[in-house]
């Protein structure tokens, strides 16, 4: 679980609801709709995975923190591996498909976060299950190993050996 928003004032002057974060935990369902993970809120850049889940806790000084689950596409692993994006930006739909209360509509990934206490991104392969990342660990074999494949190698070797085999002779001089 990584917490991705908390009730309050923001860093830009708003206010989160604790109410609305509360509504939020209780009323998300991914097969309702599925709140998808943005680039800076941008959508035409293409998402960057989605969310699996969410709950609310109340937290320290009478404030409510959402909690989410997360599926990372590999775009973002890779943004998350260049420190880049770490944070997250949530996007409250009010008055969600008329039902009268708050929706988590999609959720951004930002260096700039306008909610206080988001916690820093880190994925990692253990998540106990499903495919949903948030744990504290290195990146470890999640990403292709730095290594050449020695069966590339041994194909390019034997295509420089059959080219320099078969090309001309230099002629003598």
């Amino acid at each position: 679980w990584k917490r991705v928003a908390t009730s309050g004032k923001t860093a830009d002057g708003r206010t989160i609801d604790p109410q609305d974060l509360r509504d939020i935990a209780a009323t998300y369902n991914p097969d309702t709709y599925t709140a998808v993970i943005w680039f800076e809120h941008i959508r035409y850049m293409g998402n960057f995975g989605s969310v699996v889940e969410v709950k609310a806790e109340d937290v320290d000084g009478g404030n409510v923190a959402l909690f989410a689950k997360l599926a990372p596409n590999d775009r973002l692993l890779q943004l998350n591996k260049e420190a880049q994006k770490l944070f997250t930006s949530i996007e409250i739909q009010p008055q969600f498909a008329g039902t009268g209360k708050p929706y988590l509509r999609g959720l951004a990934v930002t260096d700039e976060p306008a909610s206080l206490g988001t916690e820093r991104l880190h994925f990692s392969r253990r998540a106990g299950t499903g495919n949903h990342f948030g744990a504290l660990e290195p990146l470890g074999g999640l990403l292709p190993s730095e290594a050449p494949d020695e069966s590339a190698l041994s194909f390019f070797t034997r295509l420089f050996q059959t080219l320099k085999s078969s090309a001309p002779a230099a002629p003598p001089t």
